[in-house]
């Protein structure tokens, strides 16, 4: 699976701890970045996250499932309000199969 935070690649996108799929799209990237960030919608379908046990994937972010990317569906807001972070993946969001 093809992941840019694994591949080092989050540091020279300014990305911080956001992910390429939410990032907002700045005027001062290059050419190639800006027109892959505008096709984003357009091939994020294709673009799935092996779950595994959890720890890797982003509860909101990533495909792991066919109703995500979950914030897709919910607010910051929403999310926030809950109790749960931004930040956090599926291990930390459930438990024996139930969200935590």
């Amino acid at each position: 699976m093809f992941s840019l935070r694994k591949q080092g690649l989050t540091n020279n996108l300014r990305l911080d701890k956001n992910q390429f799929w939410d990032v907002d799209l700045a005027s001062n990237v290059s050419w190639g970045w800006r027109k892959l960030l505008q096709i984003r919608d357009t091939i994020r379908p294709h673009f799935w996250h092996v779950l595994g046990d959890g720890r890797n994937t982003s509860a909101w972010f990533d495909n792991w499932d066919t109703q995500c990317p979950l914030m897709n569906h919910v607010s910051y807001r929403a999310v926030t309000n809950t109790g749960f972070d931004l930040q956090a993946n599926v291990f930390d969001v459930i438990s024996e199969g139930d969200w935590a």
